[in-house]
């Protein structure tokens, strides 16, 4: 037994972890230096004494006790053992924690060579130092105690006193005033379900998909560039209702409910004396989740009904306008506000006999000809009913070609309820506003087909149309827009009182005139990203980019982003400026297609985009920072439904 095995142990410790802190806290320094942080030297050093107090206490402890049961000749060993192998299992512990899974086979592996040469490297150095003569020196301990003060020290005096973030709000002027003449004036909020806006006829696109929709358009005011605020339909329709960020009204995705502490627009409008109404063909947008804040009636469309396929009725659409016939009639007499949610084209892409084949043989059925869809996302789409020979075609034009039916059946059914409006006289006294809640990715990017995670055009880019007489029709807008200034709009163009809370702006001037005065430079999406990250975008009128925070060394940025959240007051942390940013670049002008990524070309705009985009995500995180998300309780039917739509597993 190695008597001064303790004072050893502890001062070769106290080395060992001195290196390691001043090591970590290099690296941090360098890839870290940016942080916003008045007192960020501090920070490090704070890094720097902690690390190597609470390193150097847990080296000590395990060398001394290692040690201790060792013969003299063999300390140098067992201390080295001690440092090396705690140093091994917490930099594996610490990974697997912050990575949360383990089940790819890669990342295990990569977990384990970073372990044990963490472990390795800091048991060679521990030998060295206990084989030298100044692990005979008895200064690691009074060292440990020394750094632990300066640390607390440090984190004592540091800044709490931050400048608040410009409010979302206050980032562009809602004082326009321009309303309507023909009063009193009805609202028909119309969104759809997964609508991309390049497969729409009105947009250019080569298939007359929505001839209805392109009718409408042309005595319309349409958007050419509306940007979604969110790849996930329960959140985006939230920001459409609020008029607020993600951050703010805090529904993240398609299981979280809509807060009561939100002000929504049927609130607003049945304050004023509206009828308010709605009928969704989305059971994610339900009373469970609280969507039906405001309503004084609201219906749900049970998508499982007798004709079900897959768990979902190809008559969807049909279903809907059985509620939304009766709604109208029963509101015509009355000022209301109605909001209509069509699901058609959701995947699965299931319609009725009599639409499946309508594109199978025109000019563009062969447009991606040999181009296969992978077999799992072929069993993501269609997995419970590939019994049916008809829908085992890998063919990537095939799925384009059901999802393009969709949007026909869905316009043809759009176009009985236009028609059925007309019948009612309405349309000489009502404003009806139409917009998605996302698009549709077809293996663009990432290879993700059938899928709207990531915030690039084909999902971020959605239809925008506002018509009433009073506006002129056939008016094209191209500069871009955001759905979360469709009720700060609305509450314009009615004359009402703005919205204290929302985080949008009127587009009043843009309506009724070429004035672009007010309107913000910058659009933001949040999507989902490579697994288990987050993405967020930016786009102008002319360029986007798109940061993806991806972990690349996980284990360090959770390191600092834990020291970071410790050392800020908790309203000013943000966690994404600690972790590793991708950039992507693309000029939309150029490259509408988003193929090309000039981010390395043009590092000005990338600049000024991704301070932009910080800018806000600042004021975001910091607006909503007092509101907690909630998890509705689901019931198993509904469960079922959403699991039919792929919200769920």
């Amino acid at each position: 037994m190695s008597l001064n095995s303790s004072p050893r142990a502890s001062t070769v410790g106290f080395c060992c972890s001195l290196l390691f802190g001043i090591a970590i806290t290099l690296l941090c320094t360098l890839g870290y230096h940016r942080l916003p942080m008045p007192d960020l030297g501090r920070f490090h050093l704070f890094m720097a004494f902690t690390l190597t107090a609470a390193a150097g206490t847990v080296f000590a402890l395990f060398g001394a006790l290692f040690a201790r049961f060792s013969s003299p000749d063999r300390a140098p060993l067992a201390i080295a053992l001690g440092t090396g192998l705690p140093g091994a299992l917490a930099m594996a512990g610490w990974s697997l924690t912050i990575l949360g899974r383990s089940d790819r086979l890669i990342e295990m592996i990569a977990i384990a060579v970073a372990s044990v040469g963490l472990g390795l490297g800091l048991g060679i150095l521990a030998w060295l130092f206990s084989r030298s003569g100044i692990s005979r020196k008895n200064f690691g301990l009074p060292g440990l105690i020394v750094v632990a003060a300066l640390a607390f020290l440090l984190f004592q005096t540091r800044i709490q006193d931050y400048p608040e973030p410009a409010p979302l709000a206050g980032l562009q002027d809602t004082s326009v005033s321009s309303t309507l003449t023909s009063q009193p004036t009805n609202v028909i909020l119309l969104t759809i379900d997964t609508l991309r806006a390049d497969h729409l006829s009105f947009h250019g696109y080569e298939r007359d998909t929505s001839p209805n929709l392109r009718a409408l358009a042309d005595r319309s005011i349409v958007f050419e560039n509306a940007v979604s605020q969110r790849t996930f339909t329960a959140p985006a329709l939230a920001t459409v209702l609020t008029g607020t960020y993600p951050p703010t009204h805090k529904t993240y995705d398609n299981q979280s409910h809509l807060r009561l502490t939100n002000v929504t627009l049927a609130e607003m409008m049945q304050s004023e004396g509206y009828h308010t109404a709605a009928a969704t063909g989305n059971p994610g947008l339900g009373r469970t989740f609280k969507f039906d804040q405001g309503f004084d009636s609201f219906e749900v469309v049970d998508i499982r009904g007798e004709e079900s396929v897959f768990g979902l009725d190809p008559w969807e659409a049909k279903l809907l306008n059985d509620l939304a016939f009766p709604l109208l009639e029963s509101l015509k007499d009355q000022q209301f506000f109605l909001w209509l949610h069509y699901m058609d084209p959701h995947g699965p892409y299931i319609v009725i006999d009599e639409y499946k084949d309508l594109y199978a043989s025109d000019p563009w059925a062969e447009r991606h000809e040999g181009n296969k869809v992978p077999a799992h996302s072929q069993k993501f789409l269609y997995g419970p009913i590939l019994d049916d020979p008809y829908y085992q075609n890998l063919e990537l034009d095939f799925f384009i070609s059901q999802y393009d039916a969709e949007i026909k059946y869905l316009d043809d059914k759009l176009g009985e309820l236009f028609a059925f409006m007309d019948e009612l006289g309405l349309w000489s006294n009502t404003l009806l506003v139409i917009t998605a809640d996302h698009g549709e990715g077809f293996g663009e990017h990432r290879n993700a087909y059938f899928q709207h995670y990531d915030p690039y055009e084909h999902t971020a880019h959605v239809p925008l149309i506002f018509v009433h007489p009073d506006l002129p029709g056939g008016k094209r807008i191209s500069r871009a827009v955001s759905t979360i200034d469709i009720l700060p709009t609305v509450l314009d163009l009615l004359g009402l009182a703005p919205s204290s809370i929302a985080q949008g702006q009127s587009l009043a001037s843009l309506l009724q005139s070429d004035d672009p005065t007010g309107t913000r430079p910058y659009h933001f999406t949040a999507g989902v990203g490579r697994p288990n990250y987050i993405t967020q975008a930016v786009r102008t009128d002319t360029h986007k980019l798109i940061m993806d925070f991806r972990r690349e060394t996980f284990a360090l940025d959770a390191l600092i982003e834990a020291f970071g959240e410790l050392w800020m007051p908790e309203d000013f942390f943000n966690p994404y400026r600690y972790r590793m940013s991708i950039f992507e670049l693309y000029d939309l002008r150029e490259d509408p297609g988003e193929r090309r990524n000039l981010a390395s070309q043009e590092p000005e705009i990338v600049a000024e985009l991704s301070e932009a985009l910080w800018a806000w995500m600042d004021a975001a995180l910091y607006e909503g920072r007092h509101h907690e998300s909630q998890q509705a309780g689901i019931d198993p039917g509904i469960q079922e439904a959403l699991r039919a739509l792929g919200y769920t597993e």
